[in-house]
């Protein structure tokens, strides 16, 4: 099945519309993403039976549990399974649980299998996401559900001992999946850090880490798009990186006067060449220039001249130009960053 075949009837229509006006790809990619964000901005289908009928029963006389001007909604709430360790503090769709690890069922985690020194926080919102639901459509029965660390809406997991990797699935990187060790993960839609006076990502600021292991080699930091480690590389060192161009363009520009000195040099050949004479069997009396080489000397010579010297002190010029714009921190396009460094 190809690619196309797996959208929605609705996202092929936009595609087959899309291509037809000449919309590039990058058009028709955020054209899609516009269909899927499409949700109602109320949604309560997945209510129980008996708060559907007491939304019913109030339509038009109340506008109680109907979230306006920020008062109490009523929405589907799944019922979130406890352990006895676990003390929550709950508010609708919005959960904090203080307890051991837990990254899914009562099984699960360090928590799970007995450890100690796994304390945890887990702040989610939105649990099961798009999948919420109260009660069993077929049964009537109460949804109950652990920690969903795919499907919840957002979260901020915060534990003392965790397979942080493992919980939210993540791709290994440089940095590996270290088991057991204390970790925050953070997950939702969209994450933002904002600092007013400068974020830092510091890594290796302590001798052991929480679990009493020495840490000797210091860790990096994976920036992984798509959660796709098959083809990471290094970051390039913005300074290192101007030394290195600038040296390049040293030796460009040392081309450039080689051949310069050498077309100089040639056109110098090629004029003796052009007016060499030989002695004749005549009482060794000179001859005249050789009439053939005369036309091509001169065209040579004025080729070297008009053209190929023109061409060499342009190619100076902008090797200049381009070494000033590029690599020093005056130019315009300045291949460092002004606001931005690493190691």
């Amino acid at each position: 099945m190809s690619e196309f075949d797996q959208k929605t009837p609705e996202e092929q229509q936009a595609i087959i519309e899309a291509q037809e006006k000449g919309l590039s790809p990058t058009e028709q990619i955020e054209l899609l993403r516009g269909l899927r964000v499409r949700k109602d901005a109320v949604d309560r289908t997945k209510l129980s039976r008996r708060r559907k009928r007491y939304l019913e029963k109030t339509e038009g006389e109340s506008a109680a549990g109907r979230g306006i001007f920020g008062e109490e909604s009523i929405e589907p709430e799944p019922s979130r399974i406890q352990t006895s360790s676990e003390k929550v503090q709950r508010k609708g769709g919005s959960i904090i649980v203080m307890g051991r690890d837990r990254p899914g069922s009562r099984k699960s985690g360090y928590g799970g299998m007995g450890d100690t020194q796994c304390a945890a926080i887990d702040l989610s919102v939105g649990p099961q996401g798009s999948e919420v639901s109260e009660e069993d459509p077929k049964t009537g029965e109460k949804i109950m559900v652990d920690p969903d660390f795919t499907k919840d809406a957002a979260r901020i997991y915060m534990s003392q001992k965790t397979d942080i990797d493992h919980n939210f699935n993540l791709c290994e990187g440089s940095v590996g999946c270290p088991p057991a060790k204390s970790a925050v993960g953070i997950k939702a839609d969209g994450v933002r850090m904002i600092g007013r006076e400068g974020i830092k990502l510091v890594t290796s600021t302590d001798n052991r880490n929480s679990q009493g292991v020495l840490v000797d080699v210091p860790a990096g930091i994976d920036l992984i798009a798509g959660n796709d480690d098959r083809d990471l590389q290094p970051l390039v060192k913005g300074k290192s990186l101007t030394t290195a161009l600038a040296e390049l363009s040293d030796v460009v520009n040392s081309l450039n006067g080689i051949l310069t000195g050498f077309l100089n040099e040639q056109m110098e050949f090629n004029q003796h060449v052009m007016m060499h004479t030989h002695n004749s069997p005549f009482f060794g009396a000179p001859t005249l220039p050789s009439v053939p080489l005369v036309a091509p000397s001169m065209k040579a010579m004025s080729r070297n001249l008009m053209t190929h010297l023109r061409d060499c002190a342009a190619n100076k010029a902008t090797l200049k130009n381009w070494s000033t714009n590029y690599c020093s921190p005056a130019g315009k396009k300045y291949i460092c960053s002004r606001s931005n460094n690493t190691n």
